[in-house]
């Protein structure tokens, strides 16, 4: 999978996820087993599956296909921190407020979350286009 592909896959799920707190990601309907025109990936996630496609070249250790150090989002506001040192699921990640919340509100504010994490991947990686 490509990386535009896997970041407009991703928003897709995620505004939904956002349209329909209390949701899971298994859920949505655009997934093939949910009859839907996406294939199931791991994690329910377009932008693991890029990572796992990457070519062996392209990782940090050989060898390794899942690796989170690939993932091309940066999690975290930290400004110190490079891409390679965030992950979705570490303490401030949007990614993880949405995993972990209790209600409507969290659940909404996690999904708003990882679409601006999603929309600033997209204008990083393809501002020019």
């Amino acid at each position: 999978m490509e990386l535009i592909d896997a970041i407009h896959i991703s928003k897709r799920l995620w505004k939904w996820l956002y349209n329909n707190p209390g949701s899971y990601k298994n859920e949505w309907p655009d997934w093939d087993i949910n009859g839907g025109d996406v294939e199931v990936c791991g994690n329910w996630c377009p932008i693991c599956k890029y990572v796992v496609d990457m070519p062996e070249e392209l990782r940090l250790d050989k060898g390794i296909v899942f690796d989170c150090r690939l993932c091309p989002i940066k999690w975290t506001n930290d400004d110190q921190s490079s891409i390679n040192e965030t992950w979705c699921e570490m303490p401030g990640s949007p990614y993880l407020t949405w995993q972990d919340a209790d209600n409507e509100e969290e659940d909404k504010a996690g999904a708003l979350g990882v679409l601006k994490k999603l929309e600033e991947a997209e204008r990083r990686y393809f501002k020019d286009d």
